[in-house]
Order: structure tokens, then C-alpha cells, then sequence
């Protein structure tokens, strides 16, 4: 390690400690681990042409420089001419003061910067800030998005996190033929926003390499995110390109790799189930062939609309007004919900929400007309309690046979992230769960046992065949939304209406 690098890291470590986690969060300052840069800087060099002349290296995001000293280990900076932006001046202060003499480092906000760069570069390594789209501002979005599309000619969603307007609106910046590798989050591979980054790393750049790093083997310590490092060469791909994915903790040694071809990645809305194919199940029942697959109800404030129903009953609330309803997840431990003579959950805490959908007012009794005047400022004002009318609507669901706890993480308790949920009682769900509703053409033609055997199915599916259609985050947390889950598929089992079909 080079006397540059221990001095970096120990203004690094200062600098990182003298800011709050949440303010670290907001700003999506999460610097590269020293012996990952190296590695990322020394896989994309591999795809750098010779040059007879110093290349030029651009760090859209340099920090306090760990890429620029990858650089300057793996390249020499003799051979390189640096360019670094940073935004936080006090990081862009110390890159300065470190390795000034030997690169240039810009004070500045990259997007605006890369609006009108001062040269083409040969090469671009980064770590892009991971700043959630909630904390960009409509000004900042509407800013970036102009660059970004002038740059690229792809415009990103506004649900996209910053490292997307990076990705996009570097593209100008770029020599053709430069290369240019990003340390980034995986999601992008399989949330709807990412579509517009997946287009134009299939449309606008030939995609050498995805390697993507393991769920449980976080890159940085303090940001819950999967990470992956994309690698492109700027120019526009051949129709028989294919692409190198691989999986693992290391990019040089990783554990998996495979070639998918462009056609295929165009075609896939989900990279990662490329990436896991079996091109043997092709004509396999899915849950979505049995169920429709929508999301709880969303109360607008649980605290104030679901509570035990005895504390209802205290309060002169009669039974007119309440629905049973299941408690959250951590809650609420049962695989399967038994009932009693009147429809409710046994062992379940018996939780009732107050549902008063189609009364006026005027038409309450007065114990629900007092309960509901009791209400605090912050339920009446919630975003979707304000929304509704009257206020205290309340969405509707029928009941559903199984409900699927669709976040979770593989623990000691349990070897599968998600629960499916045997639901025999009345019981509705808040959005804490989806909820499986047979399909109307078998709704009539199946019986409750077939339902408890399709319930045991769903039980024993494999954490990774869920995954494979839904997303994965940092720390191992699992998750799996409605039109995702539709699509997991059910080995073994006969959709009845595609028997019902044959006759």
C-alpha cells in the first residue's frame, strides 16, 4: 500500500465519522472498500485497447480517491491523466491535497458538469452515489433527467436513484471505444425503474460483464444494498453480442459465470431469472395460471382502524362494524389460521378493523360517530385517509384462502423468506401481505383439499425459485410483489382450467 493510499484512508475514516449514518444515507456517501477498486480498476483494464499516448481516466464521483488510487497501483498514474468531480467540497478538498499534483479533481456536481465536459475520456471507473430518488428533488430530477437524455438519449424514470442519471448522463463524456465500469446497486435488474438503464446497456453500449455480488456479502458495511459492477465499452453492440455474467464474492475468482446472449437480456424485464434459466420448464403451471394476486388493504393508519376486538367491544362498538383482520407478520407466527362458528381467526389475537365504508356520518351510532371524532390530527391527515370519502373508508377485499408474507430473510427460524398462509376464517389482511385469490374460472370447480395441497406446493418452494422473479436487497432481505409472484412457477401441479380446457 502506498503512502498516499494510508494517508487517504485515514482522512477517509475521519471524514466518514465526523457526519451522522442517516446524513451518510441522505447523501449516499458509501466509500469503495481499497482492495475492490483494485480489483474493479484491474478487470475493465483488461478490455482497454493500447494506447501510444497517456490515457485519460475520468471519476464522475471520487470522493477522497479510492479509484484514483487504484489508478495510480494498477495503470501508474505516469501512463494516466486523472480527472476526478466531486461535489462534497471536504472530500474534494482532501483528493485534492493527496493526489492534486498528479490529477486534476473538480469541485462541482458531476450531472452539471458532464453537460458540457472539457474533453473525451478512454476510461471511467466509479461508485456513483447511492441517493434514493426520495431525496432528489423535482428540480434536481428535472435537471438531471436533461442531461441525462441529452447525453444518452434514454430518459430515467423518476423512481431511479442517482446512480442512474450517473450511468446516463456520462455517456458524453465518453471517447467512442472508451470503456467505463460502475460499482453499483443490483436492483436495477429487476425494479421497473431500472428498464430504461437495462435499454441502454443492451441498445446504447456493447455490455461486457455483469458480475454481480453475493445477497450475504455486503460491499460496504453501512449500506443494506446488493451490489454489482457493470462493465461497458462505449460503442453500440453486434446483433449476435453476447454478455458475461457472473456471480460470486470475487471478480477475479467468481463462483459462476455464464454467457447470455443480448437477444435474450432485450427480451427480460428480469436479468437475474436469465441468469438462473432452466430452458427445460417450458410449459409449467404458475401461481398466477390459479390465482389473482393483489395486496392487503392499506388503512392509512393500522394504529387508529385495527385494534383487538375486544377493546372495540369495550368501547359500546358492535360487531356491525367490525371485520376480522389478521395481525401484521411479526405478529402473527400461524401457517394456518383455524376459525370459529362466526367466521373469526382463532389464535391470532382476534384483531378487528373498523370498517364503516357506505355510513354517513349521520347515520352511525354513536359510540363508531365518537370513536371516529377521537381520531387524531395525523390520521385524518395521512396521505391516503384524506384521500377517501368519506375519511374513514376503507378499501374492500374478500376473504382469501392463502396469503403469502411477501418481504422477509432467511433466518435460524427458517429456511424460506417467505410464509404462505393458510387462511380457513373470515379474515382480511392489511397490505403486509398478498393475498391469493382463486381464479374465477376454477373458483367453482376446486375443492378445499386441492387448495390445502396447492398451499403445501407453495410452502415447499425454494427461497431462490421466488427470488429468481423477485428482487433481492442487501443483509438478505427478500422481496416479492403480486405480478412478480404470478409468475413463480408451481412444478408438478395442474392448472384445472387448463384441464377443464381439454374437454
Amino acid at each position: 500500500m502506498t503512502q498516499s493510499e494510508k494517508r487517504r484512508l485515514l482522512v477517509q475514516e475521519e471524514l466518514d465519522k465526523s457526519r451522522s449514518p442517516q446524513e451518510r444515507n441522505r447523501l449516499g456517501q458509501f466509500a469503495t472498500p481499497p482492495r475492490l477498486a483494485r480489483e474493479i480498476v484491474q478487470n475493465a483494464a483488461k478490455l482497454l485497447p493500447k494506447r501510444s499516448g497517456r490515457m485519460r481516466v475520468l471519476e464522475p464521483s471520487c470522493g477522497t480517491g479510492a479509484f484514483i488510487s487504484a489508478v495510480n497501483q494498477c495503470i501508474g498514474l505516469i501512463d494516466a491523466e486523472v480527472t476526478g468531480v466531486e461535489l462534497d467540497a471536504a472530500f474534494a478538498n482532501v483528493a485534492q491535497d493527496i493526489w492534486g499534483d498528479r490529477t486534476k479533481i473538480i469541485n462541482d456536481d458531476f450531472l452539471l458538469w458532464a453537460a458540457n465536459p472539457e474533453s473525451k475520456f478512454d476510461f471511467l471507473v466509479a461508485n456513483p452515489p447511492y441517493v434514493r430518488h426520495h431525496h432528489l428533488s423535482q428540480i434536481q430530477k428535472a435537471s438531471y433527467a436533461r442531461v441525462a437524455g441529452k447525453s444518452s438519449g434514454f430518459s430515467p424514470s423518476g423512481l431511479a436513484g442517482l446512480y442512474v442519471y450517473f450511468i446516463l448522463g456520462s455517456t458524453h463524456c465518453l471517447a467512442n471505444g472508451a470503456v467505463a465500469t460502475w460499482l453499483i446497486p443490483s436492483e436495477f435488474m429487476s425494479v421497473n425503474y431500472g428498464s430504461t438503464l437495462r435499454n441502454f446497456l443492451t441498445d446504447r453500449v456493447t455490455l461486457g460483464r455483469v458480475h454481480i455480488f453475493r445477497a450475504d456479502d455486503l460491499q460496504f458495511d453501512d449500506a443494506q444494498v446488493t451490489s454489482c459492477v457493470v462493465t461497458y465499452t462505449n460503442h453500440r453492440p453486434t446483433a449476435n453480442h453476447e454478455v458475461l455474467f457472473t456471480f460470486g464474492s470475487s471478480l477475479t475468482a467468481p463462483d459462476r459465470t455464464e454467457s447470455i446472449s443480448l437477444v435474450q437480456l432485450q427480451g427480460s424485464p428480469k436479468w437475474l431469472k436469465c441468469f438462473e434459466a432452466n430452458s427445460d420448464e417450458t410449459d409449467v403451471t404458475t401461481v398466477g395460471d390459479l390465482f389473482n394476486i393483489r395486496r392487503g388493504i392499506a388503512t392509512g393508519a393500522n394504529d387508529f382502524f385495527i385494534r383487538p376486538r375486544n377493546e372495540f367491544c369495550a368501547l359500546g362498538i358492535s360487531a356491525d362494524y367490525l371485520k376480522p383482520i389478521l395481525p401484521s407478520p411479526r405478529n402473527m407466527p400461524l401457517s394456518e389460521v383455524a376459525v370459529d362458528d362466526r367466521g373469526w381467526p382463532i389464535s391470532t389475537g382476534s384483531h378487528a378493523l373498523l370498517d364503516c365504508t357506505g355510513y354517513s356520518e349521520r347515520n352511525l351510532p354513536g359510540p363508531v360517530l365518537a370513536y371516529l371524532n377521537s381520531a387524531p390530527e395525523r390520521v385524518r391527515s395521512s396521505y391516503l385517509v384524506r384521500g377517501r370519502t368519506p375519511w374513514y373508508a376503507q378499501e374492500q377485499r374478500p376473504t382469501a384462502p392463502i396469503l403469502c408474507t411477501y418481504m422477509g430473510r432467511i433466518s435460524g427460524k427458517s429456511n424460506n423468506a417467505f410464509r404462505f398462509i393458510r387462511n380457513r376464517s373470515l379474515a382480511t389482511a392489511t397490505n403486509s401481505y398478498l393475498m391469493l385469490f382463486l381464479r374465477p374460472e376454477i373458483a367453482n370447480s376446486v375443492t378445499q383439499e386441492w387448495i390445502d395441497d396447492i398451499w403445501h406446493s407453495l410452502s415447499s418452494l425454494a427461497t431462490k425459485t421466488i427470488v429468481s422473479e423477485g428482487r433481492e436487497y442487501g443483509g438478505g432481505l427478500k422481496k416479492i410483489e403480486p405480478k412478480e409472484l404470478a409468475r413463480v412457477p408451481l412444478p408438478g401441479v395442474n392448472s384445472p382450467a387448463k384441464e377443464l380446457a381439454l374437454f
